[in-house]
Parts: structure tokens; C-alpha cells; sequence
């Protein structure tokens, strides 16, 4: 299977360091999906790093074989 990777901008309603995860509820993902609030798994722990709910980020998403990772965040 291939990885494609897509961006996404959302704002952050809950975060959960020991999955890792973060729930956003974000824009349209154009190429993977509708807009709507849902929890994504964190590739790397380490990203979620001075992130607090309500903070407007961009993300970069990787749908791939262990399936969808946030493998960047960036504050807006």
C-alpha cells in the first residue's frame, strides 16, 4: 500500500500524550475527507509539545498501512 499524505487546518479540542493522540475539528481534507471533528493517532509523541485545546493549527496527515498518523502540527 502506498502513503499519501495530506494537509489539514483545525482547531484542537482535546489532546491525550499517552495514545498519542489529538482530537481536531478541522476544515475539509481535500483528497481524504469532509470536514468534522474526530481524534487522529500522533506518529511521534513529541509533537504535541506545547499544544493546548483551542489552538488553530495546520497539520500534515499520512494515510498509509498502519493507517491515518499526524506526522507534523504547527501552530497558526
Amino acid at each position: 500500500m502506498q502513503t499519501h499524505t495530506y494537509a489539514g487546518v483545525g482547531t484542537i479540542k482535546s489532546i491525550n500524550p499517552k495514545l498519542p493522540a489529538i482530537e481536531i475539528d478541522h476544515e475539509d481534507i481535500k483528497g481524504l475527507m469532509p470536514a468534522m471533528q474526530m481524534q487522529f493517532h500522533v506518529k511521534d509523541k513529541t509533537l504535541l509539545e506545547g499544544l493546548v485545546p483551542e489552538d488553530r493549527i495546520t497539520f500534515t496527515i499520512e494515510n498509509g498501512v498502519g493507517g491515518l498518523n499526524i506526522v507534523a502540527i504547527h501552530k497558526m
